[in-house]
């Protein structure tokens, strides 16, 4: 992202093809948009709001917390936790 706050990441498998994508979002002082991008940098997904706060930024991070063979994305503040299913 092009952002003067930072940006977290994470990588996650999103589309089950064994490759990892980046999976970023916005460091402390940003929003909370969440972007997924493939190997060759182009975005696999539409951008996302995953929580309504602005200004805290949001930290990123993926794993298969349901034991379906999918990683969920699991985005979340100091004050705020969220999950997103893909």
């Amino acid at each position: 992202p092009n952002t003067r706050y930072g940006v977290n990441v994470a990588t996650i498998d999103i589309n089950g093809d064994g490759i990892d994508e980046i999976l970023t979002g916005q460091g402390q002082g940003g929003d909370s948009q969440i972007k997924v991008f493939d190997e060759n940098g182009g975005l696999l997904i539409n951008p996302f709001y995953a929580l309504e706060t602005s200004g805290a930024g949001v930290e990123v991070s993926a794993s298969d917390l349901d034991g379906d063979g999918k990683d969920e994305i699991i985005a979340f503040t100091r004050d705020v936790f969220t999950l997103s299913n893909f």
